[in-house]
Order: structure tokens, then sequence, then C-alpha cells
């Protein structure tokens, strides 16, 4: 009987594990020009289909559990897309990416406060690794496609029209890409270090594979930010486990504060003669691609509606305004969309996620996983996509285990 009992318990687990592992997955949405019209289409209805379920649970089950950490966060993205379309001039309402982030959002608290960690940690990165083959599938189907799966697309801006040269494969282009990436990783390494030792094969392919698409496409902001992931948990984890002081204390709240003031010396850099030296290492241009003018041109507007910001507008407008269809850096994006009153909210919810214990190895893979996103996030703004906010989740949820607990002096 008891065999019995234990068999049907592994069969209940995986279950939850596959069924989450699709919910996580149908999160990973292709760009529409990169999947026929039904594919897209279907992967649009299992993203809202995985949202509502997991509102639905979560008010089911959760009710009597609701988290301020929860409730921050969805108020910071609730403000940016609904409270900016009243409040601002921009009045755009993207309403399925503002679903496709709640529902993200929520299927991490829900997953948190109702399964095992070990059983949301193995579907996050079952869904994550699926979704990081298939980019690299397309990525080696287009690597000498100029715009890969964008190829030859036209966008409409206020300037008439121009074809895209970005590396595009199936979710996103080549830098922002880190920003799914970033996170799977940091899973991957928690994972080996307290779970399975031995899946520390599958995180080294995955490294592998990931800084072998961004050295080819020369991916600099994300091959930087990749980079320093590794190098940084690999320095902790050999400090950590000798017991040896670590100089250099990369801390939840200690890289929020090293985060606002990397991106004021990176907004008064690039642009500069340095900027131009350092760059020309790399094979760029010391704007960074234009990006001087544009933080000079969000600046501008960024004064004009200092409170509750521009909104959000459509491509074109904001082609027009600061010449791209984003800031390029999260802190400018997030101040143009929602002013002040934005980054307080998206302040006091950051800091709702800090880790209970500071000292961990885990705590420290994430908070250097949160180091190296900030870092990327520099350069480029994807503010509609959700995957960064694992991160966050994790950083509060996911401890050593007891068994593997080292103290750091």
């Amino acid at each position: 009987m008891k065999a019995i009992s234990i068999k049907l318990r592994f069969k209940k687990i995986t279950l939850i594990e596959l069924v989450l592992s699709l919910c996580f997955f149908s999160f990973y949405l292709p760009n529409q020009e990169s999947v026929s019209g039904k594919v897209y289409t279907i992967w649009r209805l299992a993203c809202l289909l995985a949202t509502a379920c997991a509102v639905l649970i979560y008010i089911v089950k959760c009710h009597n559990k609701i988290s301020l950490k929860y409730i921050s966060i969805v108020l910071f993205f609730t403000y940016i897309y609904i409270g900016t379309s009243i409040l601002t001039p921009g009045g755009h309402f993207p309403k399925f990416t503002f679903l496709c982030v709640i529902g993200f959002i929520t299927l991490l608290e829900v997953s948190f406060q109702t399964f095992p960690k070990k059983v949301v940690i193995r579907s996050y990165l079952k869904a994550g690794i699926a979704a990081s083959i298939v980019y690299f599938i397309t990525f080696v189907k287009y690597f000498n496609v100029d715009g890969g799966m964008h190829s030859g697309l036209m966008v409409k801006t206020g300037y008439g029209m121009v074809e895209t040269h970005q590396n595009w494969y199936i979710f996103t282009y080549d830098n922002a890409s880190v920003f799914i990436f970033l996170p799977i990783a940091a899973a991957l390494l928690y994972y080996c270090y307290n779970y399975q030792k031995k899946a520390t094969k599958v995180y080294i392919g995955y490294i592998v594979l990931i800084l072998f698409m961004y050295i080819s496409k020369m991916a600099v902001a994300a091959m930087i930010s990749f980079v320093l992931f590794v190098a940084l948990t690999w320095y902790y984890f050999r400090m950590y486990n000798k017991n040896k002081r670590i100089k250099l204390k990369l801390t939840y709240l200690n890289v929020l504060a090293m985060g606002l003031l990397l991106y004021i010396v990176v907004i008064s850099f690039v642009g500069s003669d340095l900027s131009y030296t350092i760059s020309g290492f790399f094979g760029k241009d010391g704007t960074f691609t234009g990006r001087d003018v544009i933080w000079a041109n969000a600046i501008k507007y960024i004064v004009k509606y200092p409170v509750f910001g521009n909104g959000l507008e459509s491509e074109a407008v904001r082609y027009a305004k600061i010449m791209m269809g984003q800031c390029h850096n999260i802190l400018l994006e997030i101040l143009y969309d929602g002013g002040l009153i934005g980054i307080i909210l998206l302040v006091f919810a950051v800091y709702q996620f800090k880790p209970k214990k500071s000292n961990t190895y885990s705590a420290y893979i994430f908070s250097i996983c949160l180091f190296c996103y900030i870092i990327a996030a520099g350069f480029d703004a994807k503010l509609g996509f959700p995957y960064p906010i694992a991160i966050l989740y994790f950083s509060y949820y996911l401890e050593d285990k007891p068994r593997l607990l080292k103290k750091s002096t």
C-alpha cells in the first residue's frame, strides 16, 4: 500500500510539473512576424489561458494569503499600463501585454504559495530551457540572414519606412534575449547547487550555448552581462565555500544602489571621447547606435512631464519624438512612461522582494543575476518582457538548503 501511495504521489508531482512547465512556456510569446498567423494566435490563447488559470487559482486558494510583494508589483504595472493611459498624453493601453505581464506575475505567486519550491524551479527550468532551444534553432536557421526572422521587415515611423538590420530571432533580438536567458541561467545554477550536482553539466552546456550566440553576433551588452554573471557566481562560489571573506558584497540592496549610480555614469559616458575609445575595441561606435541622442531626447520629454510621465505611445509616435521606439535604458524608460510616480512604485515593489537572508550562496546568485540584468538594461529596455520579474521572486523565495548552508564571514 505504501509503495502504491508513493507511486501515485510521484505521478501527481510529474503532472503538476508538466502543467506548470506548459504554463511558463506559454509566456515565451514569439514575435508576430516570426511564426504563422495560426501559431501566433494559438500561442496567445495559451498565454491568456495560463493567465486566467493563475488568476482563478490565486483568487480561490490564495485569497487569504495576499502578499504585499504581489500587490506592489501588480500595482506598478497597473499604473504603467492603465494609470498612464488616463493620466498622461500618451493614452495608449496595450491590453494583451498588460494581461501577459500580470499573468506571469500571478503564475509565479501562485506557484510559490501552492507547490514545493523544487517543483516550481524544475517546471520553470523545463519551460525556459525548451524556449532557449527553440530560440537557438531559429538562430542557426537565420544566422546569415540580415535581420534574422525579421528579414526585410519594414517598420513605419514618423520619418518614413526603414528596414531592420537587427538580428531578430523567434522571441526577440540579440541583446534583449539576455532578459530571457539570465533568469534561466541563475535558476539552473541554483538547482545544481541545492538539488542536483550532476545537472552542472547541463548548466555548463547552457552557458556555452548562450555565449556562442552572443559572441557570434557580437551582442556586446548581452555578452558582457552574461560573462559577468558566470564569472561573479564562480568567484562567490569559491569564496563562499572556502569560508573566505567576500570583500565586494553584491547583496540585493547594494545591487539596487549600484545600479542607480551605474545608470547615471552610463548616460553621461556614452557619446564621450572615452566612449569612442572603449567601444572601438568591440567594433562599435561611441554613441552605441545613437543612444546618446535617444537619451538626450528622452530626457527632454521626461523633464516636460516629470510626475506622471508621457505614458505608453505607439512606436511611430515614439520614433518621431526620440528617434527610437524605446529609450534603450530601463531607468529612462520608466521615467519617460510613468514619471516619478512610476519610479516610486517600482522602488517600493522591488524593495518588498528583499531576501530574508543575504549571506547565502543562493542569495548571491540572484543578487548577481539582478546586477547583470541592470547592466544589460542600461542599454536596452523591454518593459513589456515579464521574464526578469522571476529574478525578484527567486531572490525572495529560494534559499540554500540547510544541509548546504555555510556562513559567509
